[in-house]
């Protein structure tokens, strides 16, 4: 019952966020509903990019949220903190709260991030954290509003 009202909540201040800022589904800049790429083996010699349940949130106020929803109604926040444009394709993260990680959960961890969005929607970035000391590459694509079928635009 308590995961089913946890994941309950999550979704309610997920879907809040949504509606608040009408902006993080119109964006065609950083802010937005970004899902992250994984890797797949399609067969033994293709490999493709899918959604994973990993999902982050970068809000016009600098603030951001990574979320993952696991499933079977169990989602939620895994990091929370604030960012800060340093130059065009390039922001510091500062993490607040990381369910995962005790030392990136000190208040004092960082993120230097360099990004470039590619046709609105997909965006390739590369991290390195001030406590993991190392580039890490990722992909995200941003989450979009469904099209109704057949509607006129």
């Amino acid at each position: 019952m308590k995961k089913k009202l946890f994941s309950l909540v999550c979704l309610l201040c997920f879907v809040g966020q949504v509606c608040a800022q009408e902006a993080l589904y119109n964006s065609k800049g950083l802010v937005g509903i970004w899902n992250q790429l994984v890797p797949k083996q399609k067969d033994s010699t293709k490999t493709v990019m899918v959604p994973s349940k990993t999902f982050k949130i970068y809000n016009v106020d600098r603030t951001f949220l990574l979320m993952i929803n696991q499933g079977q109604g169990v989602c939620g926040i895994t990091a929370y903190g604030t960012y800060e444009g340093r130059t065009p394709g390039e922001i510091t993260e500062k993490l607040e709260f990381h369910a995962f990680s005790e030392s990136m959960n000190s208040g004092h961890s960082t993120s230097e991030i360099r990004y470039s969005i590619q046709d609105d929607n997909i965006m390739r970035l590369e991290y390195y954290n001030s406590d993991i000391k190392q580039w890490i590459p990722e992909i995200w694509v941003r989450v979009t509003p469904f099209a109704l079928k057949g509607r006129k635009q």
